[in-house]
């Protein structure tokens, strides 16, 4: 058996030149398609493509233009699709992808995900990429920002404020998207699985003040609530798992005017004290009702029975 390198020794433009007389010659066909020249070639038609600018152009070279059998490709067809969009306008497209992406700092993989426009047309427009980006206010995203190791109180934090948007448990994907702060792989770097990540959500609420809450997950009927525990009555501050619970309780809608996130996009939900705290009221579960905040700044500390 005879062991042969089935490549070029070296890549320089002669030899490839010489590469491309002697498969032509080999095959003797009236034209030279790429696929064809690869199958007998020591070398590849990409790199021939790179080297010469094109199949058309590297046939040429070799004095073989007359084998080209393929559309012959013209200065504007070669120009970009997106040739005639201003500066201004592609940097306004590198903005929408941060606000789809919930952040300032936008990577390659992001303008692929959340845009048609591919990634070198901004490096040929601005000289390249993250000058576009640096233009556009923005900021490159680093490698390996999305292992980031997040403290579990700022993962529960987010997904509680992700919940409260949607009015409901929010689904995998939707901790991609705005207003989530924290990716959805987060979570399952830290718990496993989707699922764990909002088992445990559930078992922190109920440890910071909540009542029990295992059904949760399936979104049951909303129970009437129970006696919980009194918290000590010179905390006025509202522990997040009592907050969820008051919330989902009231259909996470504001108990007076009936307005939710989902309905109105922006709208704020609070956790407002009955009875109010200046004024005795204890935070527990049954002095506490969700309200807007609008309704909730308007009441501010009166009481009405």
């Amino acid at each position: 058996m005879k062991f042969e390198l089935n490549r070029l020794k070296s890549y320089s433009d002669e030899e490839i030149i010489q590469e491309l007389q002697r498969v032509a010659v080999l095959l003797n066909t009236t034209h030279l398609t790429g696929a064809a020249f690869e199958k007998e070639s020591k070398v590849a038609r990409t790199t021939i493509n790179r080297r010469f600018g094109g199949w058309k152009e590297a046939l040429e070279a070799a004095g073989l233009g007359h084998l080209y059998g393929g559309q012959i490709i013209t200065k504007n067809m070669k120009e970009q699709k997106n040739r005639n969009i201003s500066d201004e306008s592609l940097l306004n497209e590198l903005r929408n992808v941060a606000n789809k992406v919930g952040r300032k700092d936008i990577s390659c993989k992001d303008i692929i995900e959340h845009t048609s426009i591919n990634r070198d047309t901004f490096a040929h427009r601005f000289g390249s990429f993250e000058k576009a980006v640096k233009l556009a206010g923005l900021e490159t995203r680093k490698a390996g920002a999305a292992r980031i190791v997040h403290a579990e109180k700022d993962l529960f934090s987010n997904l509680y404020e992700t919940w409260i948007h949607y009015g409901r448990q929010p689904h995998y994907s939707e901790m991609n998207n705005v207003p989530s702060k924290i990716k959805s792989k987060n979570y399952i770097n830290r718990f496993g699985t989707w699922r764990k990540a909002l088992i445990a959500f559930i078992e922190y609420a109920e440890k910071d003040g909540g009542t029990p809450a295992k059904d949760v997950l399936e979104l049951p009927p909303i129970p009437q609530p129970e006696k919980t525990r009194k918290l000590p009555e010179n905390r006025r501050e509202i522990p997040l798992g009592l907050r969820f619970k008051v919330m989902y309780r009231d259909h996470f809608k504001c108990v007076l005017c009936g307005n939710n996130p989902p309905v109105s996009p922006g709208l704020v939900l609070h956790v407002d004290h009955i009875l109010p705290w200046s004024k005795g009221g204890k935070t527990e579960i049954d002095n506490l009702r969700t309200l807007c905040s609008g309704c909730n700044i308007g009441r501010s500390n009166k009481y009405t029975d």
